[in-house]
């Protein structure tokens, strides 16, 4: 587990910093970057030198343990100040920075132990590459190669919508292929063998048995450089269940011990173990996403130091203290199962003494996950003494499996049923000076500012700043006047060939500015005609794709504004077959949005077939439309005129006009 955790701490941070990061990959500073590595290997070789000094094992645990701080600190500051966020869309590229420190420090940890004990200096190095860092990358490089798959999709191409779709069918398979596959992958990347001793073989067979825990093969642990004593069953399918233990454990432990050691790792599967640790975690991860949400998009949205370190600490609390008391649990339940499987609590309390005398740590060292080798001990005393004590602590363990189970269904209900709170416009400016007074420019007319702005920005920090916007145009009924969204133009405008890193985003960015260019004013000028007709392979692709997911109404209304360009530009052969494609969507569609949707196309393919007419635009008091795609004027009780005519239009074949 040494290593897990940094790994995922450091996963989170970069992650977080790029929603709440203002810097993008323009932005990473290299040099210093580099600089601060070289001076961490250097700080590193200095505490390597110190220790040496001391010759301790305890310093050189303590010293384990201690690095890590600074590491971490040390990712929050390059994540921030450097940019390392921006280095890369790809986790297995952005954790690289915090995977090297940490390197770094294992290589001193190894060569300083090469002279506190008879081990090869890089021993500690090589075991935490192959136990850790190997099987959290492939994981890492899988997630990211479907996250790769899946905006190939969103991309629009033939190829990249077969893509989209099989990352979707991967996505949904994941769990089960990584539950599956990862304990082969493991016993290839650790190098464990058959052991050539059949009786060996035989005896720990007969032990999964009795436990009644299946398993595929019996491996032998190999680690050069130091001694290993441990065991492990990995696998939660049988057919691929492997138990794997040390030569160095068969060798030094007595035959009870090693059964007792056994009897521990066969009590994680026997009781599903693995299961309530992912349980957590997903219900962990999506409580916390719930909790981080309004530090991104809330009054805290400008202090990204602030937001990064409460949501690190939000992960710390949930990983150190509510997966520390889960862990520590399950594991006295597996020393209940050793106990258990060598008949007799004084068995699995010897073997964790040898542990303790052979590796040479403390008995009274604490341990967050499993207790310490003293408190287990005195667990096994107390289970000998007293038979209540197991039962006691199997109710325990239910109560804790009843109480995932229901932090599960609050994850999951708050995730997929509470409407998420979108970021505050007004937030993003009052802790933003830059951007506060780029906004005022760009009311007064001039959208430079705030597009120099905006190109300084990361992805993540671009996404927050457009949904602010759509939400405050959406909250003021903006979206309901065409005019209106013409004047809050200079807002959209610097978003025109600037991506936010979502296509869905930028898609929704594209279809406002060039619907409100186009749409807003009954004289477009030439350079917003122009901006509005480069938008036109987007909007029309995204149509198509909204169109191909069963996405219809939103198709439609995408199809709209490729007409409205259309129409502007006086393509109305274009506009006609534009029109008549958002027709087709909105087909059988019932509600009151599509039935608006539809009079408003129905009422713009009837223009669009006479070459006198106007675009007909929703103007509020003044236009040719309501929202709800009435023509103005018309009273409450012709509305069902209205709409009958409409659905006529619906199967009606415009015939195209002479010019």
């Amino acid at each position: 587990m040494a290593g897990i955790l940094p790994l995922l701490i450091a996963l989170i941070t970069v992650h977080t910093a790029a929603l709440v990061a203002g810097r993008g990959a323009e932005e990473v500073a290299w040099l210093p970057l580099l600089l601060s590595l070289l001076a961490w290997a250097a700080i590193s070789q200095g505490v390597c030198r110190w220790l040496r000094v001391r010759s301790s094992e305890q310093s050189l645990r303590r010293s384990d343990a201690l690095g890590t701080g600074p590491v971490m600190r040390l990712n929050v500051w390059r994540t921030l100040e450097l940019g390392s966020s921006g280095l890369s869309t790809w986790s297995s590229v952005l954790i690289l920075p915090a995977l090297i420190a940490l390197i770094l420090h294992w290589a001193a940890l190894g060569h300083a132990a090469g002279f506190v004990q008879a081990r090869q200096r890089r021993a500690i190095l090589a075991m935490r590459l192959r136990l850790v860092v190997l099987p959290v990358l492939v994981l890492i490089l899988g997630v990211d190669v479907l996250h790769w798959m899946l905006d190939q999709g969103l991309a629009g191409s033939e190829a990249g919508a077969w893509l989209w779709w099989l990352a979707i069918i991967l996505a949904l398979s994941l769990p089960i292929v990584v539950l599956a596959m990862m304990p082969p992958l493991l016993v290839r990347l650790w190098g464990a063998q058959a052991i050539t001793d059949p009786q060996q073989d035989a005896m720990i067979r007969a032990w999964a048995n009795e436990a009644g825990v299946r398993v595929r093969s019996v491996l032998s642990w190999p680690m050069r450089g130091m001694p290993f004593y441990n065991a492990a069953v990995i696998g939660l399918f049988p057919r691929l269940r492997y138990v794997l233990i040390s030569q160095d454990l068969l060798r030094d432990f007595a035959t009870a011990e090693v059964q007792a050691v056994l009897g521990h790792e066969l009590g994680h599967a026997r009781h599903g173990h693995l299961w309530m640790y992912l349980a957590f975690l997903l219900a962990s991860g999506l409580l916390a996403q719930v909790m981080s949400e309004p530090l991104v998009s809330g009054p805290l949205a400008a202090y990204a130091w602030l937001q990064l370190l409460t949501i690190i600490a939000i992960w710390g609390v949930i990983l150190r203290i509510g997966f520390g008391v889960i862990s520590r649990a399950c594991e006295r339940q597996a020393d209940m199962a050793g106990a258990e499987l060598a008949g007799d609590p004084a068995h699995m309390a010897s073997a964790l003494a040898s542990l303790s005398r052979l590796t040479g740590s403390s008995p009274h060292e604490p341990n967050w996950r499993h207790y310490s080798i003293a408190q287990r001990i005195a667990f096994m005393d107390r289970m000998r003494l007293d038979p209540r004590v197991p039962l006691v602590h199997h109710r325990y363990i239910m109560n804790l499996r009843i109480f995932i189970l229901l932090l599960l269904i609050l994850g999951l209900s708050l995730t997929f049923f509470a409407q998420p709170r979108a970021p505050e416009l007004s937030a993003l400016r009052d802790g933003d000076s830059v951007l506060h007074q780029a906004l005022i420019t760009a009311e007064g007319g001039d959208h430079h500012h705030l597009r120099n702005w905006l190109i300084q920005q990361s992805s993540n920090r671009r996404q927050l700043f457009a949904r602010a916007l759509l939400t405050r145009l959406e909250d003021d009924q903006i979206m309901g006047d065409d005019r209106q969204l013409y004047a809050h133009r200079h807002w959209l405008l610097p978003f025109a060939g600037i991506s936010t890193g979502d296509d869905a985003l930028d898609l929704q960015m594209d279809n406002a500015l060039a619907y409100g260019l186009v749409a807003g004013t009954d004289a477009v000028p030439d350079e917003y005609l122009a901006i509005a007709q480069q938008l036109l392979p987007a909007l029309t692709a995204g149509a198509e794709r909204m169109e191909s997911r069963g996405q219809r109404l939103y198709s439609a209304a995408l199809w709209d504004t490729v007409a409205c360009i259309h129409f502007v530009a006086d393509d109305r052969e274009a506009a006609i077959n534009a029109f008549q494609r958002g027709q087709e969507q909105l087909t059988d569609l019932e509600g009151d949005n599509p039935a608006a949707l539809r009079r408003i196309i129905n009422a713009r393919l009837r223009a669009a077939s006479d070459p006198q007419a106007h675009l007909p635009r929703i103007w509020g008091s003044d236009g040719d439309l309501s929202p709800e795609g009435m023509p103005l004027g018309v009273d409450d009780e012709d509305e069902s005129h209205v709409d009958e005519d409409a659905d006529d239009a619906d199967h009606e074949v415009v015939p195209m006009s002479s010019p």
